[in-house]
């Protein structure tokens, strides 16, 4: 870590090849067996790799910088807080409807259910910037795609444990049916099940649940599932 000096005077380079370099440096060294996550925080590149993500003309950049976040997130409470305090969920959340580079997005997605999965609080954080509809609307774009399927799907089910936070999470019900009734993928639909399993638990998730045209289509792939 003799390095971080430098390669973050290199985030604030007039040079993007400088500032990759920089950015780079910081992912390699959080991609290793027990990174030193707290100590990268430590070092006061956040906020500079927060504006930095909001880069949306150099894909590449906004990739590693997400890559490094996501890390972050994956870490302490700590960690995963201080991102969030640097205001990375607005940015992330418009990442759903507005990135088109799918190894981005899903480094967002990823991201986000790092950060609703830390605790109570941090959840309560993503559901304040609306994530919903944004995200179903990634899935809808996104159905022919396993990859972004599945992190959505586990990224949603992140957001209703261990119980759905608000009534709007309903509005995810006919989603996650739809994902287990038509999907090939088994980890999407694994993580469809378990966000369907905490909003049927809500009150009037049943009833939401009735009124779903693929519920009929949904019962019979979990039966034979099971079978």
């Amino acid at each position: 870590m003799q390095d971080v000096p430098a390669n973050k005077e290199k985030l604030s380079s007039s040079d993007p090849d400088v500032v990759m370099e920089g950015v780079i440096y910081f992912r390699e060294q959080l991609s290793v067996v027990n990174p030193p996550v707290s100590a990268v925080r430590s070092s006061g590149i956040l906020p500079t790799l927060v504006k930095l993500l909001g880069e949306v003309h150099n894909s590449k950049l906004q990739y590693e910088v997400a890559w490094i976040l996501t890390n972050i997130c994956s870490a302490e409470h700590e960690d995963c807080a201080a991102v969030v305090d640097q205001n990375a969920i607005p940015i992330f959340v418009s990442m759903l409807r507005n990135c088109e580079e799918t190894d981005v997005l899903e480094q967002a997605i990823w991201a986000l259910g790092n950060i609703a999965a830390d605790c109570t609080e941090l959840q309560r954080a993503v559901l304040d910037e609306e994530v919903v509809f944004p995200l179903l609307e990634c899935m809808e774009r996104h159905m022919a795609h396993p990859s972004v399927l599945r992190h959505c799907a586990w990224l949603l089910s992140n957001l209703c444990r261990p119980k759905p936070q608000e009534d709007v999470l309903l509005d995810t019900i006919p989603m996650a049916c739809r994902i287990i009734a038509s999907s090939s993928d088994q980890e999407a639909i694994t993580h469809a099940c378990w966000a369907l399993k905490y909003l049927t638990g809500a009150p009037h998730g049943l009833d939401v649940l009735s009124e779903v045209p693929e519920l009929e289509a949904t019962l019979s792939k979990l039966v034979a599932w099971i079978e």
